[in-house]
């Protein structure tokens, strides 16, 4: 049976530090890549590590009761995706006698007043929606260790998610495939307000694009920040060089619409003089003309796969942190 200094031969680190990650010691100051090999070093190893709980009585009163941090633009939840998951989350953690209680973005936590009062008493777990900053989610996390991520990525907790990159990749090898050269991408950042090196959609892009030899053109490179009036403009940017792209990606539906609008208003023509092939699937897309290609997402999978594995974690479950990824498929349309 793998003990502590299995752990920490196997990740390169001493067991103290493997004893200090465990433990939640926030004095102790290991780097993200560190605390990474700590775990799937349990993993590979089937280390079990049962904690004790920082404050019983607390848990015990808080049973039931759930908090969800969701992803924000300038402080407004505006991914309608997450919107229609947020409701099926609340349906199905009802029915296990579980409350989503506490509501809060991730821009309204750095606000030490909406801190105080969103943990004064704390959720017996917590649903991250959002990747917020390091320091946030350790703050939090000392305060309410039990939590999953979903779509988002934390090595200390549970991350639900769907392979973001290969599903770009995907994309754009199809559009070479159809004969496009000509690709660009606009989409957003992982995190609030950075900038697309922190995308995995958008990692997955470059990656297409290196895969299949095509040039990636830095001014067909457009972060619009996930904002449908930034994502106007910044498609107008692309189509008013002296060079236009022939095919566009484009990292989400809920965007996807201001990208029609300014190809429309060039009176240019999808998908004859330029393709649009989108991800995420919402159900308002098969209304706009002509039909969208897009990614669709097993959110209905990705749901049950969160509300059951965290209420194990609730329940006492204890093992390694584990990240499980769907994969996607592609619904060719009209656009492309």
């Amino acid at each position: 049976m793998a003990n502590i200094r299995d752990i920490a031969k196997k990740a390169g680190v001493s067991a103290s530090s493997v004893s200090r990650i465990l433990s939640g010691d926030k004095s102790f100051g290991a780097s993200q890549e560190t605390r990474k090999a700590v775990f799937k070093a349990m993993e590979e190893l089937e280390y079990v590590y049962v904690p004790i709980p920082r404050d019983r009585h607390k848990i015990k009163n808080s049973a039931g009761r759930l908090g969800c941090i969701i992803t924000s633009a300038y402080g407004k939840c505006v991914d309608l995706l997450y919107n229609n998951t947020l409701m099926d989350l609340r349906r199905r953690f009802t029915d296990k006698g579980f409350n989503i209680s506490l509501l809060v973005s991730e821009m309204e936590l750095q606000n030490e007043g909406i801190f105080s009062r969103s943990f004064q008493q704390p959720p017996v777990a917590l649903i991250y929606m959002a990747n917020i900053p390091r320091k946030l989610f350790e703050r939090i996390h000392t305060l309410v260790p039990c939590g999953i991520g979903y779509n988002s990525s934390f090595p200390e907790i549970d991350n639900i998610t769907f392979d973001k990159e290969k599903a770009i990749e995907n994309v754009v090898v199809y559009l070479a495939g159809k004969g496009h050269k000509k690709i660009a991408y606009i989409g957003g950042p992982g995190r609030l307000k950075a900038d697309l090196s922190t995308s995995r959609r958008y990692q997955g892009f470059r990656n297409g694009i290196e895969a299949c030899g095509l040039e990636l053109r830095s001014g067909w490179i457009k972060n619009c920040y996930w904002l449908i009036d930034e994502c106007h403009k910044k498609t107008h940017e692309l189509l008013n060089g002296p060079e236009i792209p022939d095919a566009i990606v484009c990292g989400s539906d809920n965007i996807v619409f201001s990208v029609y609008r300014a190809v429309y208003e060039k009176q240019l023509c999808i998908p004859k003089d330029i393709a649009i092939f989108s991800c995420e699937k919402l159900p308002v897309s098969q209304y706009i003309t002509p039909t969208l290609s897009t990614i669709e997402i097993p959110e209905d999978d990705m749901n049950n796969a969160a509300v059951e594995l965290l209420v194990q974690r609730i329940n006492g479950l204890q093992s390694a942190p584990m990240e499980i990824i769907f994969r996607t498929q592609m619904v060719i349309q009209a656009s492309t």
